[in-house]
């Protein structure tokens, strides 16, 4: 585990250095005893953003047509199921394909003025 970082809460600045060397993020969330569970967690849209894969468990707030290529989603407590995201993810090429996909995402689903417009559709929708 020499090249697996557990860094823990970063400023934006240290996170998007940690970011422009990641091979991948890792978002293996798990539901709490009380219910509680993650909504779309921002570094995950950051890692995206910065054309890195992201890796998450179901329990993430994130899902296969949210990442559409730019990441897998697996199981939440599958410890081999998230091994196994993780070794596919390691392979040069998927990565590469990977990281397109994940900046391809972002760009076309979570930039500020796309959630803006989808936010108004929403409320619009409601009247």
């Amino acid at each position: 585990m020499e090249h697996v970082r557990f860094t823990g809460w970063l400023a934006a600045a240290q996170l998007r250095q940690q970011l422009e060397h990641a091979i991948a993020l890792v978002v293996p969330s798990v539901r709490a005893a009380g219910g509680d569970q993650e909504g779309l967690p921002s570094v995950a849209a950051e890692a995206l953003m910065c054309g890195v894969p992201v890796v998450a468990s179901a329990e993430a707030g994130l899902d296969d047509a949210m990442l559409d290529g730019g990441g897998m989603v697996v199981p939440a407590g599958n410890a081999q199921a998230l091994a196994d995201a993780l070794a596919h993810v390691l392979h040069t090429g998927v990565r590469a394909g990977m990281g397109q996909a994940a900046r391809r995402v972002a760009r076309e689903r979570l930039r500020a003025s796309v959630q803006s417009v989808r936010l108004e559709q929403r409320l619009l929708s409601v009247l």
